[in-house]
């Protein structure tokens, strides 16, 4: 993994940029009247960008931008995605809420309105983030714009498997994989905040399937949803462009 590259910008280049993105923003053809499915008070954009037989790729910001010309806000939250996928994995869905999820589970993933960084023993969450860029290795940032920002711990003191009198430390690595089963003894609150409900109250395939990539220890980096998973349960907080495409995403009032 290469390290991340941060970009130093003079105060005149900062001012351009902002103007650039504060600026009105001409929309694609057809963007005023871009196809959404409603979901409990979410437009959500179906369907999606499509490169033959396979999800159109984009980058974090890219994405956003993408988004916003056709009249969307953001990304979809995680908790907003994941409360799609269990209402569908529990029967819940019809019609276009129903094709929705079953998209989300072909091709690549998506984005989503959230970004994670590991600093010392706290995974810091950044809802609905702005000012990330990819600089061509990794994902920059000059000054971090976000909605909400939450703090979990990352070690915890758990029972040991055989002799549970006895206690053992646990702690989430960063740049590495999490089983789900693992964050939930760890951080149980972090799993409610990205799967939209407790550990124990979700389907088992998620319960089995799911799981949390965390990025190198002082690096934030965009989360996307993994792809190409028969239950789609897993989050990666990438560094790649190429890794996650953008899927859906809420519109206008929501945020």
């Amino acid at each position: 993994m290469k390290p991340l590259i941060r970009v130093s910008m003079t105060s005149g280049e900062k001012e351009e940029r902002l103007r650039a993105l504060l600026a009105p923003r001409q929309a694609p053809p057809g963007a005023s009247g871009a196809a959404f499915a409603d979901y409990k008070g979410l437009q959500i954009e179906h369907p999606v960008p499509y490169n033959n037989t396979e999800k159109t790729l984009f980058h974090y910001e890219t994405s956003l931008e993408r988004l916003k010309s056709a009249g969307f806000q953001r990304h979809l939250r995680p908790a907003e995605i994941f409360s799609i996928l269990v209402d569908n994995l529990e029967g819940k869905l019809s019609g276009r809420d129903a094709e929705v999820a079953k998209n989300m589970l072909e091709s690549y993933g998506e984005w989503t309105s959230m970004a994670i960084k590991v600093e010392g023993e706290v995974i810091r969450t950044y809802q609905d983030p702005e000012e990330l860029f990819w600089n061509g290795n990794d994902y920059g940032v000059t000054t971090l714009r976000s909605s909400e920002e939450k703090g979990f711990l990352r070690t915890a003191t758990v029972p040991q498997k055989r002799v549970l009198t006895k206690t053992r430390r646990v702690a989430l690595k960063p740049d590495s994989y999490h089983a789900l089963p693992v964050l939930h003894q760890v951080a149980p609150a972090l799993v409610e905040y990205l799967w939209s409900k407790p550990y124990d109250q979700l389907p088992q395939e998620i319960q089995k399937n799911g799981g949390l990539y965390l990025p190198p220890e002082g690096i934030i980096r965009p989360v996307g949803r993994g792809y190409r998973a028969a239950t789609g349960t897993s989050w990666a907080a990438t560094a790649s462009g190429r890794r996650a495409g953008q899927k859906n995403s809420s519109i206008r009032n929501e945020g």
